[in-house]
């Protein structure tokens, strides 16, 4: 096809979204012919799998040529399609049937094209916003997890501090306990007796041990807690990066795509006809650039 309709639609997709595909499906548009044509186009386009928006179009003309639009058959297998239509038939004045049972209607071709793909400065430009909010986001989560992390340390007691007191407590007891003991000698045997059996049961070692298995329960508990609060952070920094990695360009160019320029390294190159043997290139790999000169161009048939 080479009407100006055809034109305008493939030059606004590749401006608007140069990662579509685009497969042709070339048809009479006016003629007694015609609504047959069309009808098989449907059929054929029907039966791709790959195929997911269907642009319907044509470029203006009179009541009588656009009459094809009309036929009976043709609007009936319109409808019955399941992949979504936009038609982009004639100018903004000319409307037909195939304009009311399609999924959409624009008013020209170039229309059609623009409802059809989005704009890629804008996906850019929501991509970088989503990246910026996410940047931001996962250093607040990152600098609130470190917070509580240090006011838990704060809060923590050294186990060899916590033993010094203890150490000190009982260094208090035992030489109140001595006093008492001496008292009790200056008066009478009977409640030294008495003070012994208490100091038995109120012995030193019991209070170390009790001690010392209350700081081994604590340490043990404030290490988990430190532990587990860790790894949640370290999980999530984690699932942000992973999320992140496959939204970063320079993966698809890791996974073997290149991306080609003229000389220059301004405008990109998609297809054969934007260059000619002896022309100067560069490529872009995910790791650097390579400068290249064109020797020979094989086009696809």
């Amino acid at each position: 096809p080479r009407g100006a309709a055809i034109r305008d639609i493939l030059t606004t997709l590749k401006r608007r979204y140069p990662l579509i595909k685009v497969r042709l499906f070339p048809t009479e548009v006016q003629g007694a012919s015609a609504p047959a044509t069309l009808r098989k186009r449907f059929e054929q386009l029907t039966a791709c799998p790959d195929i997911d928006l269907v642009i319907l179009a044509r470029g203006g003309g009179s009541l009588e040529d656009l009459f094809a639009f009309n036929d009976e058959a043709l609007i009936r297998t319109i409808a019955a399609c399941e992949i979504p239509v936009i038609a982009g038939i004639g100018h903004e004045s000319d409307w037909t049937l195939a304009d009311l049972v399609a999924d959409l209607r624009a008013a020209t071709p170039t229309a059609a094209a623009e409802l059809a793909v989005p704009d890629r400065e804008q996906l850019m430009h929501r991509l970088s916003q989503c990246l910026k909010h996410l940047g931001i986001a996962t250093t607040r989560q990152l600098q609130d997890h470190q917070q509580r992390v240090d006011w838990q340390q704060r809060r923590l007691i050294s186990p060899q501090q916590k033993l010094t007191q203890t150490k000190e407590q009982l260094r208090f007891k035992i030489k109140a306990l001595r006093k008492a003991v001496e008292v009790m000698l200056g008066t009478s045997r009977q409640p030294l007796t008495i003070a012994s059996v208490r100091m038995q049961r109120a012995s030193p070692l019991v209070t170390i041990t009790q001690n010392r298995e209350r700081l081994d329960t604590i340490q043990k508990r404030h290490t988990r807690a430190i532990s587990a609060a860790t790894e949640r952070a370290a999980s999530k920094v984690g699932f942000a990066a992973a999320r992140l990695t496959p939204l970063n360009p320079l993966a698809t160019l890791a996974r073997g795509y290149a991306v080609v320029r003229d000389a220059s390294g301004e405008r990109i190159i998609s297809r054969t006809g934007q260059t000619a043997a002896g022309d100067k290139v560069t490529v872009q790999l995910s790791d650097g650039m390579l400068h290249c000169t064109v020797n020979s161009i094989v086009r696809d048939q």
